[in-house]
């Protein structure tokens, strides 16, 4: 069995509104901090695929508003964006032999927050964010 330790992650205040833009995650979210944890301990180590996947928009509770935003996860190693909205999104994988210990990105990859066309009220916008973890033989 291994045992994921997922840590929140926090993006920049919007300071400036500009449709399209990217907004970072905070810097106690990004390497060398970790955004998962791993308590490995299974004897064979399988690859094991890391996916994740939005439940919902970003809301409000206080203002019951929605952010027009959409989170993406940045690959820069094969120049890629996912919309983890749209459906559950690619991470990372690791290796036949290799123990997981944890998972963190630099600032301009991974998960990022994109702005899209629409008005925004101030608040603390959320969501759920659903980990999946699948181990192949």
């Amino acid at each position: 069995m291994f045992f994921p330790s997922i840590h929140d992650i926090t993006f920049n205040p919007i300071q400036t509104y500009a449709p399209n833009s990217l907004i970072y995650r905070l810097n106690d979210t990004n390497a060398p901090n970790n955004i998962i944890d791993f308590d490995d301990q299974r004897r064979n180590f399988n690859p094991v695929k890391i996916m994740v996947a939005q439940s919902h928009a970003l809301y409000d509770q206080k203002s019951k508003a929605y952010l027009p935003a959409v989170l993406q996860i940045h690959n820069l190693t094969d120049n890629t964006i996912t919309n983890v909205s749209d459906h559950p999104a690619f991470v990372a994988i690791s290796t036949h032999d290799q123990k997981l210990h944890y998972l963190n990105w630099n600032k301009n990859e991974g998960l990022l927050l994109r702005l899209k066309p629409g008005s925004i009220n101030p608040g603390n916008y959320e969501t759920t964010l659903n980990w999946t973890f699948i181990e192949s033989a």
